[in-house]
């Protein structure tokens, strides 16, 4: 696999750091009786696989589930990142560059609560310059 391999339980690799670049992925088994199999993969690595956002959240202040953005893997000091949410009239409701900034369920930063509904999220991201930005968009439900 690359050169690299490890055996065991809940084994974890390191992907390249390379956006479009691929690698092969294998996995062997061997049984009891000795006897051998394996399955090998081409994976690709895209701008999407260092992007988890979740699908709902609850501002409420009770320490779980309290803000809403994107985990983002694989940043370095020359990307570009844009956030943004939509209430269901397309109006931006909260917007940022900065991804540390998080939405806490509020209009304007602060001028009023959003109701409980599902809202739409824009996010634009370029890992690193020269790379083609990513866009996704998706949606979330605020419950509270």
């Amino acid at each position: 696999i690359n050169g690299h391999a490890a055996s065991g339980e809940n084994v974890t690799y390191n992907v390249p750091s390379g956006i479009g670049e691929d690698f092969q992925a294998c996995l062997e088994v061997v049984g009891p009786g000795g006897c051998m199999d394996a399955q090998c993969y081409s994976v690709s690595v895209s701008s999407e696989s260092f992007i988890f956002v979740p699908n709902s959240f609850t501002p409420d202040a009770d320490g779980t589930n309290d803000v809403f953005a994107p985990v983002i893997v694989g940043l370095t000091s020359d990307f570009r990142y844009s956030f943004k949410v939509f209430n269901r009239w397309g109006d931006i409701i909260f917007e940022t560059n900065d991804p540390s900034e998080v939405w806490t369920g509020n209009v304007h930063n602060g001028g009023y609560y959003a109701e409980p509904d599902a809202y739409v999220y824009e996010i634009t991201l370029q890992l690193r310059a020269g790379e083609p930005p990513f866009r996704k968009v998706g949606s979330i439900v605020l419950v509270r």
